[in-house]
């Protein structure tokens, strides 16, 4: 076997998908990733359009509700879960 290829995540959609994921926990105020994670990204060839941060999160909002439906989801994830929606709805960064 020459390679071993994970497909659990695979799509074909927005490359935002994956730029929400990445930075869903990351702080405008305290960044840890950013402008790195950009300036790769695109350096890669990607392209992110002005409003790429806020349209990422608004594209993981359907990741987040997702995450809510597993029948045995931890108390403590469905909290952060929520919290995250909420923050995204009032375009604040996550409160955790």
């Amino acid at each position: 076997m020459a390679a071993l290829l994970d497909w659990e995540f695979a799509l074909s959609g927005s490359p935002l998908i994956d730029v929400a994921h990445f930075l869903r926990y990351e702080l405008s105020g305290s960044p840890l990733l950013e402008p790195h994670f950009s300036q790769g990204f695109q350096e890669a060839g990607g392209v992110l359009p002005p409003d790429w941060r806020q349209l990422s999160r608004i594209i993981d909002l359907s990741a987040l509700v997702d995450t809510l439906v597993r029948a045995e989801l931890p108390a403590d994830v469905e909290k952060e879960i929520v919290e995250l929606i909420h923050d995204t709805v009032k375009e604040r960064d996550p409160q955790l």
